[in-house]
């Protein structure tokens, strides 16, 4: 029996700058930069079909902090805590055919508890 291992279990003391991916790449956020998952919506039409993403028009603006840069402000901003963020010059990247953002502090608008 094979135990998968989780993103989270690899990064547990890791520094907040970094996220470290399952093959052993990293990728260590910058200045005020924050790496975040998005969360993706997912639509279903009125009589309860799901709408694949690539017809759903609507656009996250939720997701996950896996890491931020060390000239972050807000205390409040940790790794794991959902945030929504304004949708303007996110850089959108994508790792191991996962797609991620990277924002700046300023564009985070609420933390979700």
């Amino acid at each position: 029996m094979s135990t998968k291992i989780t993103d989270q279990e690899i990064n547990k003391g890791a520094p907040d700058s970094i996220f470290k991916f399952i093959d052993n790449i990293e990728i260590e956020m910058m200045h005020d930069r924050i790496l975040v998952e998005p969360i993706l919506n997912s639509a279903k039409s009125e009589s309860g079909l799901m709408i694949p993403e690539s017809i759903n028009k609507e656009k996250a603006n939720q997701g996950k902090v896996l890491a931020f840069g060390s000239k972050k402000i807000s205390d409040k901003l940790e790794k794991g805590v959902t945030v929504i963020y304004r949708e303007r010059m996110i850089d959108n990247i994508k790792i191991k055919d996962k797609q991620f953002i990277i924002i700046k502090e300023d564009d985070v608008l609420a933390i979700l508890k």
